[in-house]
């Protein structure tokens, strides 16, 4: 199973779309790697799935207001909503699938939850060393390239940053991201 996540923006409610899917046909989607979080039927991390309330944690609510898009609509593989969570066989069987979910998918969307403003100073980083190095050094054969003392420290800030992420602790994500063939990090 798929969602389709439909357009909206601001304070419209977060309406998808379930569709059933061979993997085998090569469709394309993307898959959500998140970190779960409390699912609260009393809170209000409601979406629609087929027009019926599905309660989602609050983590994932966030990643769905943040990723749709205005006007298109968007197929996505998302364990919470895709596998039926009730359902043990099938939780079992869809994990032995993992691999080829997280695989097939054209991209793999790392959800680190909302931006803050260590997030923000981890991405600007990113974005000026990213500036700094040579193409040549990012396209080529592997070389030593020199920083200078101050990118050297905001590279090992940054990465601390992005280490200290709750999303990094869940033993799943190793895979979800090593088997990405495009892996997105959004926030």
């Amino acid at each position: 199973r798929l969602i389709s996540l439909l357009p909206g923006e601001g304070t419209s409610p977060i309406v998808c779309q379930m569709l059933t899917v061979d993997l085998n046909t090569k469709p394309r989607y993307e898959a959500l790697s998140y970190v779960w979080g409390v699912v609260d039927d009393s809170n209000k991390c409601g979406i629609l799935v087929n027009g019926a309330p599905f309660p989602v944690g609050e983590n994932l609510w966030l990643a769905l207001y943040h990723l749709r898009d205005k006007t298109g609509v968007q197929p996505l593989w998302i364990d919470a909503i895709c596998i039926n969570q009730k359902d043990e066989l099938e939780k079992a069987t869809q994990i032995r699938e993992m691999k080829n979910i997280y695989s097939k998918a054209s991209t793999v969307l790392a959800w680190l939850g909302t931006s803050n403003e260590y997030l923000d100073e981890a991405f600007d980083t990113m974005e000026a060393l990213y500036c700094i190095i040579p193409r040549s050094i990012l396209y080529g054969p592997p070389i030593v390239f020199p920083l200078t003392e101050d990118a050297a420290r905001d590279l090992i800030a940054m990465c601390r940053i992005f280490s200290v992420c709750p999303y990094w602790s869940r033993v799943w994500i190793i895979q979800e991201v090593l088997l990405a063939k495009d892996l997105v990090i959004c926030c």
